[in-house]
């Protein structure tokens, strides 16, 4: 009764913004050619009611982990506070400001994130687009407040609960941005002294670039392949793809092709022979240990160091031809791939 009505009820508070320069979208990752259509006023496909729940359910979980932070010594204030920042941005509103036992003012950032997101900057991957919203905040509170330097993002992991912390400083003389520690919620600490020059200077180029794409409606080349997870969650992804077939079929041929590609070409021929003969002698070696199973009536043992199992599976599937013709029509799904084709010309 509840269950199915809470997502159809989150679909209808579907409310777009319009795009425009701000210090949450200066992502350096975030596609170019979706931010395009967003500022061409293309409209975009609604998102599922589960979609809109998951994307509230990280909003209201940072007011938990402020809510948490407000429990201890640490005193948070400014939330939401509008901050300049450099054109032809808008200001942004940061998450808050937290004061330190010695009295030190940090901006605080918090981002509450996928557990999958979150093993992904847990095992190494900075997320640059953090800290360019982290830098152009700092630019703007050092108009304000100069001597505020230093900021902390705090992410969470809102599937398990954990926390990652990074204490970042910006300095505005040279636009850079510095991260000077990171720590787990594990206790482990790493100090990685990694910087980013021209942090905000960067997002103004690349703010310029859309609006020159906008001015001049025309699209970036698309900066992702067909069927990955960025276009399957991208509220334009069909209109970006509408038009693939006549765009590719309208790309050259029988184009001389020279330099390092003739040599990437040789060597790809060679591996993928190597691989195919792999291939055939793993399923001709697979073939010969099924046998002397089949042999001795065993489905499992131990062969000194290895242990041999064959197992049978049931593959359940669908006989597509069994089924009348208006219903196969009414379920079939088209998908669009590109398959590379290298053969050596005989002369």
């Amino acid at each position: 009764m509840l269950s199915d009505l809470i997502p159809k009820l989150a679909e209808m508070a579907e409310d777009v913004s319009a795009f425009y320069p701000r210090p949450s979208l200066a992502d350096p990752e975030r596609c170019l050619r979706q931010s395009v259509y967003w500022g061409l006023g293309i409209p975009r496909q609604p998102l599922s009611g589960r979609a809109h729940i998951v994307f509230d359910d990280s909003s209201w979980g940072e007011e938990l982990v402020r809510d948490w932070l407000r429990k201890s010594a640490y005193q948070i204030h400014s939330d939401q506070m509008a901050v300049p920042a450099p054109a032809p941005m808008k200001s942004g509103h940061i998450d808050g400001i937290i004061t330190d036992l010695a009295g030190k003012d940090y901006l605080l950032e918090i981002k509450n994130i996928s557990h999958f997101s979150f093993q992904d900057i847990w095992g190494g991957r900075r997320p640059i687009g953090y800290f360019n919203q982290m830098a152009i905040y700092l630019w703007g509170l050092q108009k304000i407040q100069p001597e505020i330097t230093k900021g902390i993002l705090l992410i969470k992991n809102k599937n398990q609960g954990q926390f990652l912390e990074f204490i970042v400083e910006y300095s505005a003389a040279d636009d850079k941005l510095t991260i000077l520690e990171m720590t787990k919620s594990t206790g482990e600490t790493q100090s990685p002294n990694l910087s980013y020059p021209n942090i905000t200077a960067d997002a103004v180029k690349r703010f310029n670039l859309i609006q020159d794409y906008i001015d001049k409606k025309t699209l970036p080349k698309r900066e992702y392949e067909q069927g990955e997870w960025r276009c399957f969650y991208c509220g334009w992804s069909e209109p970006c793809w509408k038009n693939y077939a006549e765009e590719f079929q309208a790309l050259a041929t029988e184009a001389e092709l020279d330099g390092e590609i003739e040599t990437l070409a040789g060597y790809y021929l060679e591996t993928n022979m190597r691989q195919k003969n792999m291939e055939k002698e793993a399923v001709e070696l697979k073939e010969k240990i099924k046998a002397i199973l089949k042999d001795k009536n065993v489905r499992e043992g131990r062969a000194g160091e290895y242990l041999i199992k064959n197992k049978l599976q049931v593959r359940e599937g669908v006989d597509a031809s069994l089924l009348p013709a208006e219903i196969r029509d009414q379920y079939k799904k088209i998908t669009q791939f590109e398959t590379l084709t290298i053969r050596k010309i005989n002369k």
